[in-house]
């Protein structure tokens, strides 16, 4: 999560803060490669069994 490109208000940074060990999730994003493969992160659902 980059934490510095979304505030503590924004939806994203509140679905992940919510996150339980277990819980599976739907991520939206981008891989760009800086010193190797990183995600940056523009969405996230948590998935219902």
């Amino acid at each position: 999560m980059e934490f510095y490109l979304c505030g503590k208000d924004t939806d994203v940074y509140k679905a992940v803060e919510g996150l339980q060990v277990g819980d599976r999730v739907d991520l939206e994003g981008f891989l760009y490669w800086y010193n190797g493969p990183n995600l940056h992160t523009t969405g996230i659902g948590v998935k219902v069994n």
